[in-house]
């Protein structure tokens, strides 16, 4: 048992007035509560009385402030975020200053793992919808290293226990007395003084900076080993990916949809064409967008969108098969980069694509389009191994030209350090 003045293990996370979480430990000292942010100062430290409770629902609203430590998601586990996943992520205004605040999972762009040096390294694309913080609606993206899973557990914490029981026994005693207060604020002290709870914004800085976090030697040395804990149903917003949603609607009424990338496509290359061609080879009828290429690029770019989840796993089967390469009339092999799974529709994708709509079917075409078809190429042909040198060489291009995005991010990141120096 905890006794007074004893402080509780930083298993704990605490949503500061700033709707960012931080990590601390609690005190008991007689009436008061400390909370104390791991690795900052006592000048930082939060006191709450327990005569400063006005009602119950002050309490309750206390309470859920607090929850066990967020956990770092591994590289390892992407497989295990969907969209509707809530989780704590890391924001970063300053280059020296990263808080974590809550967001849901709003989309994922799949993408192949590195194994660079026996390690692996997850570079899919995590699309967030801010809950908190200055980011507060909008949506971003990041990647698994900015993201922690949540734990929704309850506290077995002595010292909070003990805290809430004696704000309860002591509005009790209020309200029994008739002494009851209709205010709803929330009044702490801090170093002395007193002051309101939305007065409370602290400067802090938590964990390691954005730009560290970014390298992957500070980066890894901050992953846990803790094996992923199933979570719970009713915290859960959506199903894990190893299950196969029949239905266009999943866990609570949400739907989904599912959107694979194409790349090397001819130019000229009718949504019509790749929709009769997909159905003719797996009885499946996508939504096919072909979106618009620059002049001095070679090819076209284009996605498949569904919105069940086993045709996305039996279209991608058919796509990514090894027996096969899917060849352009003008000799171009069809190339599969990615895959991104979110909630209602990619409506935005629509502005400047040609959209093959599903309720069209397979409707005339009267676009003038070049005449260009779709065609399995077997393995054991000289045909395939052709396609297959090429589809290598695209894909090496592909690789090249992600190194030069993340070398460019590289350096806008060296200006902006400077700059905020």
């Amino acid at each position: 048992m905890f006794s007074a003045g004893d402080a509780a293990s930083g298993d704990i996370e605490f949503q500061c007035d700033d709707d960012a979480w931080y990590n601390v430990t609690v005190k008991l000292e007689g009436d008061d509560l400390r909370i104390s942010y791991c690795e900052f100062g006592e000048e930082h430290d939060n006191v709450f009385n327990a005569n400063h409770f006005r009602s119950l629902s002050e309490l309750s609203n206390f309470e859920a402030r607090f929850r066990p430590l967020s956990r770092q998601l591994q590289d390892s586990e992407c497989p295990n975020v969907d969209p509707g996943m809530p989780v704590c992520a890391s924001y970063s205004s300053q280059a020296d200053d990263v808080r974590f605040y809550d967001a849901l999972v709003e989309g994922v762009d799949y993408l192949e793992h590195s194994y660079a040096n026996g390690e692996e390294e997850c570079l899919c694309n995590f699309i967030l919808l801010w809950q908190h913080g200055p980011n507060s609606g909008n949506l971003t993206i990041a990647s698994i290293a900015n993201m922690c899973q949540i734990q929704f557990d309850e506290i077995n914490d002595t010292v909070l226990a003990t805290f809430f029981a004696k704000v309860r026994e002591k509005i009790h005693t209020r309200m029994n007395r008739g002494d009851t207060c209709s205010e709803d604020r929330l009044l702490t002290h801090n170093g002395g003084g007193v002051h309101q709870k939305d007065e409370c914004s602290l400067k802090l800085k938590r964990r390691l900076s954005f730009f560290e976090r970014m390298d992957p030697d500070t980066r890894r040395a901050k992953r846990s080993s803790v094996t992923l804990e199933p979570w719970e149903d009713q915290q859960a917003l959506s199903s894990r990916k190893s299950e196969v949603i029949e239905a266009d609607t999943d866990i609570g009424g949400m739907k989904y949809q599912y959107m694979i990338l194409l790349e090397n496509l001819d130019k000229g290359l009718s949504p019509v064409k790749v929709a009769k061609f997909l159905h003719a080879q797996t009885l499946i009828l996508p939504r096919v967008y072909i979106f618009p290429s620059l002049t001095f690029e070679s090819y076209a770019r284009g996605a498949v969108v569904l919105n069940c989840r086993k045709n996305l796993e039996r279209l991608c089967d058919f796509l990514d098969n090894p027996d096969h390469v899917i060849l352009s009339s003008q000799g171009r092999p069809l190339v599969v980069t990615g895959r991104i799974a979110r909630h209602e529709t990619f409506g935005t994708l629509t502005a400047g694509a040609m959209v093959l709509d599903s309720e069209n079917k397979f409707g005339n075409e009267k676009d003038g389009m070049v005449c260009c078809e779709l065609k399995v190429v077997k393995v054991g042909t000289d045909e395939y191994l052709t396609a297959k040198h090429m589809k290598e060489l695209f894909m090496e291009f592909l690789s090249h030209q992600r190194r030069l995005h993340q070398r460019l991010a590289m350096e806008e990141s060296k200006i902006y350090c400077n700059g905020a120096l």
